[in-house]
């Protein structure tokens, strides 16, 4: 999953066409293609799955939550100004991925 996840941020920060329609204000991968969207979605929460299965992942996460935080990732992306930096592009990610890990003793929010 945080590959992934990490490709995703990274090929959004990349992509011009996709930065573009991504700070789009308006932009919503689940309008604008939501058969895409829901295949995506799948695909994150199977991924999901097997990273809590392995416990390398944090139980209180949801795939849409995956997913708003990739939106949100290309938004901090575009607000650092990160866009031509593949190195501050991936810090931001990796800041994400890790908020996603499973920790020793971290108590589940509920």
């Amino acid at each position: 999953m945080f590959t992934l996840v990490s490709r995703m941020i990274a090929n959004g920060a990349e992509n011009a066409a996709v930065k573009i329609a991504l700070t789009a204000a308006e932009f919503d991968l689940r309008t604008v293609a939501p058969g895409v969207a829901e295949h995506l979605t799948g695909h994150v929460a199977d991924l999901l799955d097997r990273a809590r299965a392995a416990g390398v992942a944090r139980d209180d996460v949801t795939a849409d939550e995956v997913m708003a935080l990739v939106a949100g990732a290309f938004a901090a992306i575009h607000h650092a100004n990160a866009q031509t930096s593949p190195t501050r592009s991936a810090h931001i990610a990796k800041l994400i991925l890790d908020g996603l890990r499973s920790r020793p003793g971290r108590v589940p929010h509920t």
